[in-house]
């Protein structure tokens, strides 16, 4: 994770999606970056940097190439309901964005491998798994309307009692989504529903994604399990420690992926320029032992002694050792 190089100043979000610095430089951006550290956007994007990311590992090799088989089946059966469904073949990007638009246009039920317009101003690029049209046009010649679905070859949900919606694979619609009693799965919800919301903001940029009256932001994940879940981005639900009240996914997507175009934004103008600060520094989080950068970061970490390097550390809990000066595990060993 990171830390502001100021760290008694910790960020609050302006409006939603209002990053402070000039982020005409900025590379676009996918639908990873705002649920990653943004020391990793900043390593990315830094000529100076000092290290190189770790290779990917076999691992980590089988079990991108065990998600996209989930996926190519999934398509299949897509492919299978009887639904009007396009799949966007393998082409260059705005080859794609266009035969993706001409299916947008026509109101075909299905996209898959649909590829969003660019959105220039947020710097935004994206490419759903699937696109499902919802509702009625609301005029003669307006466009229909969609909403994004990622399929993930990870457990979504798990037993509980909260009320959540979920659609079968033949009839992937939120509006005729049924009732279930289940809980999600915390570990995987943040990352998916912020890739949820990074689709939706391209939709409403595009004037693709659905009027208020129809549904609300929403999206959906197929998960292992060969179900539809559909993820509300517009209620607030999540407790944020850069908020005093409840956000919700939308809002804090927004807000992180803000964060993130202006470290980028700084970090390039950095390369012109070494002499300028950098934006952020590491802390250790969970997210670091499954990143290239790790080796990298956790060398910076062990040469400045830092608290987060405690065991048991988590991001929450640096923040409060921060608020009280504790910033090396030295400090910490002379906590009374």
């Amino acid at each position: 994770m990171a830390e502001p190089v100021a760290p008694n100043t910790p960020r609050r979000p302006g409006g939603p999606g209002s990053p402070r610095e000039e982020i005409g430089s900025v590379p676009l951006q996918g639908g990873y970056v705002a649920k990653q550290c943004p020391v990793r956007a900043q390593h990315e994007n830094d000529a100076t940097r000092r290290g190189e990311p770790i290779p990917e590992s076999a691992v980590a090799r089988a079990r991108m190439d065990a998600g996209n088989a989930y996926e190519a089946a999934v398509f299949e059966r897509l492919l299978a309901t009887g639904l009007q469904v396009l799949h966007i073949p393998k082409a260059p990007p705005r080859q794609r964005e266009l035969l993706t638009r001409e299916a947008v246009a026509e109101g075909i039920d299905v996209v898959l491998d649909a590829e969003l317009p660019i959105d220039e101003p947020m710097r935004r690029v994206g490419r759903p798994d699937v696109l499902v049209r919802v509702g009625t046009r609301h005029s003669h010649g307006a466009p229909w309307r969609y909403v994004p679905i990622d399929v993930k070859h990870h457990p979504l949900t798990r037993s509980g009692d909260a009320a959540l919606t979920a659609s079968p694979l033949d009839r992937p619609d939120p509006l005729a989504a049924t009732a279930e009693r289940a809980a999600f799965e915390r570990r995987n919800l943040h990352g998916d529903a912020f890739q949820l919301a990074h689709y939706w903001r391209m939709l409403e940029q595009a004037e693709w994604a659905p009027q208020p009256d129809t549904v609300g932001p929403i999206g959906g994940i197929i998960d292992r399990a060969e179900r539809g879940w559909w993820i509300d981005l517009g209620t607030p639900s999540q407790r944020r420690w850069w908020a005093d009240d409840l956000v919700s996914f939308l809002t804090a997507y927004d807000h992180e992926y803000a964060f993130r175009l202006d470290i980028i934004a700084r970090t390039v103008a950095r390369n012109d320029d070494p002499t300028r600060p950098r934006s952020v520094e590491p802390v250790r989080i969970s997210e670091c032992r499954n990143c290239p950068w790790d080796p990298v970061c956790d060398s910076e970490m062990r040469a400045a002694d830092h608290v987060s390097l405690l065991p048991g550390s988590t991001w929450e809990r640096f923040v409060v050792l921060r608020r009280h000066g504790v910033v090396t595990r030295s400090d910490a060993a002379d906590l009374d």
